[in-house]
């Protein structure tokens, strides 16, 4: 016989309800595979746990067990009936506000897109108000360009609004 039939007779050997003739064969076997004499060790184990807890009364819950847990539950129902109101209102508001955010936001960047787009210098100081941007806002970017920024005297330039740098016309006086 071949080691899978055998072992799908181990159970059986256990139990002793094997044939006669059958019954040396798989003993040869268990001698011989040490993966089946662990098989029949494991089936052995759990036919004695199995025969020890058919001794042991079921176990039963504390007396008040059932009490306990009637009370437990009106009180988590309590708690319930209390949030679900704040909770129904919540989950109504919480999409409307978030839908009235989206709204303003969508107004504010479309005030600010008209301001940026003005051909005029009345709305572009009026989006500069808007801002609440100094006149002359745009020197710090140029200041930080790179172009700008390499030369020294083109950064105090711009700083200055279009002046030289004082400290070199002053040497140049002199």
């Amino acid at each position: 016989m071949e080691h899978r039939q055998l072992k799908g007779l181990i159970e059986e050997y256990c139990e002793g309800t094997l044939s006669p003739e059958v019954y040396p064969k798989v003993t040869q076997h268990l001698a011989q595979c040490h993966e089946c004499k662990q098989h029949l060790r494991l089936i052995r184990l759990t036919q004695g746990i199995t025969a020890a807890s058919k001794g042991i009364a079921p176990p039963f819950p504390a007396p008040g067990f059932s009490r306990q847990v009637l009370q437990a539950v009106a009180q988590q129902r309590d708690n319930y009936l209390f949030w679900r109101p704040l909770r129904i209102v919540a989950l109504r508001t919480i999409p409307a506000m978030a839908i009235l955010a989206l709204i303003l936001g969508v107004v504010a960047y479309m005030q600010m897109t008209a301001l940026l787009d003005a051909p005029n210098k009345s709305e572009m100081s009026q989006l500069e108000s808007y801002l609440d941007l100094p006149t002359n806002w745009g020197q710090e970017d140029a200041v930080l360009s790179e172009t700008i920024s390499r030369d020294p005297d083109r950064v105090v330039k711009t700083l200055m609004g279009g002046q030289t740098n004082p400290s070199k016309s002053e040497g140049k006086v002199k």
